[in-house]
């Protein structure tokens, strides 16, 4: 049975959503519970408190979503009921039916990210926006800015400059009411919210396929040699791979009673699904750490995700050979059937990247300065990842490298002129202040 979420602060919306997604999604198979919020600084608790049982979001706007999206789960599928430009007719027509002189003098009201799509249609469309006013608002601040906006109505009502008001807000239009002004809450049609729902639904299943792939962790003993000399004879060796073959069997238990295939000379490799690897990558690590603190044997887990089980474990191969490259070397390391790289499974640093590069000048520039391509991609992931400029002691706790280090290959992007620098960050304490950097937006990785 799959769990959605629907979030608005109109039951009216709620309902209407509901009512759609009955007639997108198999009835006796998705149920939904719905959210109205007050006040927008309640979404990050419905998110938090829904994270266990609910298996995607339905926003009905882009406000409820602006709020909801730093709280989402990675890849939980979402989607925001957004007014799009070709609404604009819709309430347009229907204040000029209502319009005592038959002319279209409103106040439009909107968040800003829908702002470019109404211009742009109002200009495709050669409307004269002359008797139209329009103001926008910052979704993530619209309870605070909402005297603000009913004032900026209000003020053109008692000018005599409009006839009506059409807002986005539940707020401003409970407020205008109040004061008795013509005004229309607008949200999406159920053409709209139809195409959102069938967004989510086809993210559903995306997301479902992505999740059955077939996932093979492999773990190894490191330096199996060395374990085996170290040991005073025949039987404390046995019973230490006794005692390692005991961990991973936990570890099985704990991925809901995977397949457990083991090899020679201390390998093991454990057959799963990707969601359940992927939702439980912090037990393998916690695993690897276990053996080695307690049992004293040093281990690592290369993970491969495929559409067949020789995908995976070729996969499994190239992540546990990936990973005893790095300086340090990483633990745990995964690679899906794209050959994007996993990193830092199951910890806050985890970093997913690509290590194939196909711009030419790019290739060129990293060449020049002597920095590979595997490293370039991971600082443009990790830039990506913190989504502001970057200093060289976040990249350096990211890629598990020296400060020095780290400095060394952001002075060389630099020369190459695949990073800029875009200021500095004073410190609270002594000393010089850190530069932050960003990547050339004119060279990004195709």
């Amino acid at each position: 049975m799959k769990i959605f979420g629907i979030v608005s602060n109109s039951p009216d919306v709620l309902k209407q959503i509901q009512e759609v997604a009955a007639s997108v999604f198999n009835t006796k198979t998705t149920i939904y519970k719905t959210y109205c919020y007050q006040d927008t600084r309640e979404i990050p608790n419905i998110i938090q408190n829904g994270q266990e049982e609910i298996e995607g979001w339905i926003f009905s706007g882009e406000t409820p979503y602006a709020h909801a999206k730093p709280y989402l789960p990675k890849d939980m599928p979402a989607v925001s009921c957004i007014l799009n430009g070709l609404e604009i007719f819709r309430y347009l027509l229907q204040s000029l039916a209502l319009s005592k002189v038959n002319a279209l003098r409103v106040s439009i009201d909107l968040p800003e990210i829908a702002s470019e799509d109404w211009l742009t249609a109002m200009k495709e469309s050669q409307v004269s926006c002359e008797q139209i006013h329009l103001t926008y608002y910052d979704s993530m601040h619209i309870d605070q800015n909402i005297h603000a906006v009913v004032k900026f109505h209000v003020s053109l009502w008692q000018a005599g400059k409009i006839e009506r008001v059409l807002t986005s807000s539940t707020k401003v239009h409970q407020a205008l009411e109040r004061l008795h002004i013509p005004v229309i809450q607008m949200h999406g049609s159920t053409f709209t919210i139809r195409n959102a729902l069938l967004k989510l639904k086809e993210r559903r299943m995306h997301q479902h396929l992505i999740e059955n792939e077939v996932a093979l962790t492999r773990i190894e003993t490191i330096n199996m040699e060395k374990l085996l000399l170290a040991s005073s004879g025949p039987l404390q060796f046995q019973m230490q791979m006794l005692h390692l073959k005991e961990k991973i069997l936990e570890l099985c238990q704990k991925l809901h009673g995977s397949y457990l295939a083991e090899k020679d000379n201390g390998r093991f490799e454990i057959f799963a699904s990707r969601g359940v690897i992927e939702r439980n990558a912090g037990k393998i690590r916690e695993t690897i750490e276990d053996i080695r603190l307690n049992l004293n044997i040093e281990t690592s887990a290369g993970i491969g995700f495929g559409y067949t089980a020789f995908d995976a474990q070729r996969n499994a191969w190239r992540a546990l050979s990936y990973g005893h490259q790095q300086d340090p070397c990483q633990d745990v390391v995964a690679i899906d059937i794209n050959g994007n790289i996993q990193e830092n499974l199951g910890t806050e640093h985890s970093l997913t990247f690509t290590s194939s590069l196909d711009d030419p000048e790019i290739l060129r520039r990293l060449e020049s300065v002597g920095v590979g391509t595997r490293n370039y991609m991971r600082i443009s992931a990790i830039a990506k990842k913190i989504g502001h400029g970057f200093t060289s002691s976040e990249i350096a706790q990211q890629m598990g490298v020296t400060d020095r280090n780290a400095r060394r290959i952001i002075k060389n992007l630099l020369t190459a002129g695949l990073v800029i620098c875009v200021g500095e960050e004073s410190l609270s304490t002594r000393g010089r202040p850190t530069k932050k950097y960003r990547m050339n937006p004119d060279f990004q990785p195709k």
